[in-house]
């Protein structure tokens, strides 16, 4: 067996693998004040002491572990299940990137947004919660007559979401707006990157079916969620612990 974490800004996760990187048992926890205890307190939880692992994410240098670069993991990791995809969109708490992924789950090009929150996980949870839906209603979100978001910051969007929904906008087109925004934001990263369908989609965001239908119509090709989405970079990882 072999482990792998990643530690990411907002979540921890954990994924205990066989040696023939099936998938055993996962586990995950909000990223506290001290990332490394949290990681150890998973690895109780999984009966996973004494075995190879590898860390990855930004709290990854913390671990105590060896490490590997997010990127080269959620790339592993998405491929493991889902060999098909040849582009990965992975939005987690508080970044995005897509990257273009190469033979056997290599990265070929990647291109990331780690400058500001619009376009992450943390901004769909915000804006969800500003108008007073829960993550999962706003997954349910069906894009209908999406209203111009034109603010690129999260703080003056949610201003313009309160401004639309004042004036009577109806909240599926305002929540529409802010979806198609994520998704064009997103597919300027797949342009730098020169990326290419399939498509597949990892990270907290892909739990957001209403997210990917949003890319899907803006890349104009179908936008696949990842077998075990949260645990893409924890199950890469995972994969390059040795025996």
């Amino acid at each position: 067996m072999k482990l792998g974490l990643d530690l990411g800004s907002t979540m921890i996760k954990a994924v205990l693998l066989s040696s023939e990187n099936n998938v055993i048992k996962t586990a995950q926890a909000p990223t506290a004040y001290n990332p490394k205890d949290t990681a150890l307190n998973l690895i109780q939880q999984l009966n996973a002491n004494n075995i190879p692992t590898i860390a990855t994410g930004y709290g990854r240098a913390l671990s105590g572990f060896k490490t590997i670069t997010e990127i080269t993991c959620h790339a592993k990791g998405a491929s493991l299940f889902n060999p098909h995809i040849k582009s990965l969109i992975d939005i987690g708490g508080q970044d995005s990137k897509v990257i273009r992924i190469g033979e056997n789950g290599s990265v070929d090009d990647f291109a990331m947004n780690d400058r500001c929150a619009a376009g992450t996980g943390s901004f769909l949870s915000a804006i969800a919660a500003k108008v007073g839906l829960t993550p999962e209603q706003l997954s349910d979100i069906q894009i209908e007559n999406p209203k111009e978001i034109s603010s690129t910051c999260i703080v003056f969007a949610e201003s313009e979401v309160i401004s639309y929904i004042s004036a009577g906008i109806p909240r599926e087109h305002v929540l529409s707006g802010i979806l198609m925004s994520v998704a064009r934001r997103i597919t300027g990263l797949a342009r730098q990157t020169n990326a290419k369908g399939p498509f597949g989609m990892s990270g907290g965001g892909a739990l957001y079916k209403s997210l990917i239908n949003a890319l899907s119509i803006e890349l104009g090709e179908e936008v696949y969620c990842c077998s075990y989405p949260q645990f893409a970079g924890a199950i890469g990882a995972a994969i390059y612990a040795k025996d």
